[in-house]
């Protein structure tokens, strides 16, 4: 759709406190350009490899965190996406630092309190992630992604104490 300079907007979410914790806007850099970048049609050919689905169905069996330990970021951050997928909210979880420095929810709160996405909002959020690329930042990174609608996204991960990594609690900031 056609969008005029006037009309572009951010939206933030912030709890009570005033902390952002969730953001989007239609403003993309560049100088402060106000054109909106190119859709990403590539980003809907989101599916685990085969390799990545067996190592799915085996965390789904019995989360057992040596299965990650030769995986990618961007592997481990699509099993994630395909757990939110498939609402194995207790897998999802799993993938999540476990690392004492970081910040944690406990898991009986995080499974109570989950807010559960369509599946509508999961493909508009993470879909792309499949192409992205990861960014090390020594014991943290993110990885860097188009959306389907053209829209960069980072996805934090976080560097576990064994070399594996993990997805940082609140990946989409």
């Amino acid at each position: 759709m056609d969008i005029e300079p006037d009309e572009m907007f951010e939206l933030h979410g912030i709890t009570r406190d005033g902390q952002v914790i969730y953001s989007i806007d239609t403003l993309y850099g560049n100088g402060g350009s106000h054109e909106l970048l190119e859709a990403n049609p590539n980003a809907e050919n989101f599916a685990l490899s085969d390799a990545e689905q067996e190592v799915y169905e085996l965390l789904k069996a019995d989360f057992d965190t040596q299965l990650l330990l030769d995986l990618t970021p961007i592997s481990i951050a699509k099993l994630y996406v395909q757990a939110t997928l498939d609402g194995e909210w207790e897998v999802r979880y799993e993938l999540y630092t476990d690392r004492q420095d970081m910040m944690q929810i406990d898991k009986e709160e995080y499974l109570s309190e989950m807010g559960h996405s369509s599946p509508e909002q999961i493909r508009e959020k993470f879909f792309g992630i499949q192409y992205g690329i990861f960014h090390e930042r020594g014991e943290s990174g993110y990885i860097s992604y188009i959306n389907l609608y053209g829209q960069e996204w980072g996805f934090q991960m976080v560097k576990e104490e064994d070399g594996s990594w993990a997805v940082a609690f609140m990946p989409i900031q």
